[in-house]
């Protein structure tokens, strides 16, 4: 299977790093740091050990001479600015499968409508991953993979991808409902990547430490349960009390969306909230915590 991953932040780098390491033949498209990237392997250091993606198999995003791929992977942030039709044209050939790792819920859409006859797969990784400089990927913890066909089922292509990331170090798994692992992982992404923006730069362990952005995390995630319920997706009561002991087991992390803040990069703002949002008013759930979040980020990202 020729694999493309577009994209080469903390996500695209990490699993590009490790597919090659296992032997898969895999090709990373990259834009802001490709000169870099063309001139020193990619370096991953991760509790796994060190793991390197030559130079040589990294293209510039755009081209468009290249094999016919059998899967495109996206990893991208997903933001309203990029066009994704002008992103992933050139690589799609009639028997390629495109999968996207992002975050966010009901991102899969925009993809279904531009490209209706490719066939999606729709991943979600569980992962502490960041990219500290071109070329410099620090994997910290975790950095399991779900995969599920959109809108919902299990592909032979689905199948296929997840046994490859299984011949590596990754942990990956299939399941029929990628919607509700969708779900799953809004819950923390609401609660920590908007908090550790909100409150000026909190990691991870320092809002679970503090009884009030405690209480606000547990009020975040109790909106996410209610409209994911009305969406159809059930989950046990104790998912939110299990989610928080996890997160207590992570070494201090800075999220992805306060890396992006920090550094003056777009926030995945719609993708994570606008949409949950919208969600909540097509089912008719009260959503005012995660509102007043959104409005407080949307006044972050445009500040003078």
């Amino acid at each position: 299977m020729k694999l493309l991953i577009i994209g080469s932040g903390g996500i695209g780098g990490f699993y590009a790093a490790m597919l090659h390491h296992s032997g898969a033949d895999v090709t990373l498209a990259a834009r802001s740091d490709f000169a870099t990237l063309r001139s020193n392997d990619l370096i991953c250091y991760s509790p796994l050990g060190t793991f390197s993606f030559p130079s040589k198999n990294v293209i510039s995003l755009g081209t468009t001479t290249h094999p016919n791929f059998d899967m495109i992977i996206l990893t991208t942030k997903v933001l309203p600015t990029i066009d994704y039709k002008a992103l992933i044209s050139p690589y799609l050939s009639p028997k390629t499968t495109l999968a996207c790792i992002q975050n966010g819920i009901d991102i899969e859409t925009t993809y279904q409508n531009l490209f209706p006859h490719t066939p999606l797969i729709s991943g979600v990784a569980f992962i502490c991953v960041h990219r500290t400089s071109p070329g410099i990927i620090e994997h910290l913890d975790h950095g399991n993979l779900m995969f599920g066909t959109y809108p919902n089922g299990e592909s032979a292509d689905c199948i296929q991808l997840t046994n490859l990331f299984n011949t590596s170090l990754i942990t990956a798994k299939s399941t029929s409902n990628i919607q509700k692992i969708r779900w799953k992982k809004l819950i923390w992404n609401i609660a920590f990547n908007g908090l550790s923006v909100a409150t000026g730069g909190a990691s991870t362990q320092e809002i679970l430490q503090d009884p009030h952005h405690r209480k606000q995390a547990e009020n975040l995630m109790h909106e996410v349960l209610n409209i994911a319920k009305e969406a159809g997706q059930i989950f046990k009561p104790t998912l939110i009390e299990e989610t928080l002991k996890m997160t207590e087991k992570i070494p201090p992390y800075k999220t992805s969306m306060l890396l992006d803040f920090e550094n003056n990069r777009p926030m995945e703002i719609e993708a994570i909230f606008g949409n949950a949002i919208q969600l909540a008013k097509r089912y008719q759930v009260a959503t005012p915590f995660i509102n007043k979040l959104y409005s407080t980020l949307v006044k972050i990202e445009y500040r003078p």
